[in-house]
């Protein structure tokens, strides 16, 4: 892959990518929204060229959590430096304007599909990962929750031993 991408040489190209943040406060994402910007505009390969960052609004359905959204110009120096962008920063919409016409050789589309495909199986490796740590927890979490449980009732036996000791010395005086 790697002799591939040294004779990967195709043509620039221009795109518009809509990035979307979610969270709160409002000037938090605005902030992190500009950060995120920045941050592509100082990927190597990478021309911002046009930026406009929306006002966060608030979320219908969750009163407390706001979203904004920026449509971001770019122009990369070949598709396949669009394709790491996107993996990169997830944007949630990307609209290729120039060039009007891509060609690719055997070779090019096979790299650009292996390196997909290795970017998935990373990503389906993470998430699977994080899913049996949570199932661990969940599990940990409900074996404390029983001898907590347990040691509760525990309690209230010895205490409802005490007290029963207690009344009879009552009774017997």
């Amino acid at each position: 892959i790697t002799a591939l991408k040294r004779n990967f040489k195709m043509e620039k190209v221009k795109a518009n990518l809509v990035i979307e943040i979610l969270g709160r406060p409002p000037e938090h994402i605005l902030s992190s929204m500009n950060m995120l910007i920045e941050s592509l505009s100082k990927e190597q390969g990478v021309s911002v060229i046009n930026k406009k960052v929306n006002e966060p609004k608030k979320i219908k359905e969750n009163e407390t959590l706001f979203t904004t959204f920026a449509e971001v110009e770019i122009e990369t120096k070949d598709l396949y430096r669009l394709i790491e962008i996107v993996f990169i920063y997830m944007p949630s919409a990307i609209e290729i304007y120039e060039p009007a016409e891509i060609k690719l050789k055997l070779g090019e589309a096979n790299m650009i599909i292996n390196s997909l495909a290795a970017r998935l199986h990373k990503y389906d490796a993470v998430a699977k990962r994080i899913n049996m740590e949570k199932i661990i927890l969940e599990k940990q979490l409900q074996g404390i929750g029983a001898k907590s449980a347990v040691a509760e009732l525990e309690k209230k036996s010895k205490l409802t031993k005490k007290e029963k000791v207690k009344k009879k010395v009552k009774r017997k005086k």
